[in-house]
């Protein structure tokens, strides 16, 4: 089957990072993803474990960044992973 030939008035336009819906599941995912870091913190910090508390607040942190700059790719904030994203740190002991 030959390829379909775009317009031309769909040539110029520029493509979106994200479709509208693949937004919504994305921006879902981080929110729940969100949720649950802040309940493991919760968890840690009420067994007195700061150390792995912080680290889940600071894992939280990140999804609410890469959230805001999925629910506005024009924000300053970047959508893409940076190296060392979500990298586990060692637990303590």
């Amino acid at each position: 089957m030959p390829a379909r030939a775009q317009s031309p008035a769909t040539a110029d336009k520029p493509v979106k990072p994200y479709t509208d819906a693949y937004r919504l599941a994305h921006a879902h995912g981080l929110a729940d993803a969100v949720n649950l870091y802040l309940e493991l913190a919760e968890d840690n910090f009420a067994a007195s474990d700061s150390v792995n508390g912080r680290r889940w607040i600071r894992r939280a942190k990140e999804c609410v960044e890469k959230l805001l700059a999925v629910v506005d790719p024009d924000s300053s904030v970047s959508n893409s992973p940076k190296e060392g994203d979500f990298k586990d740190e060692p637990e303590s002991t």
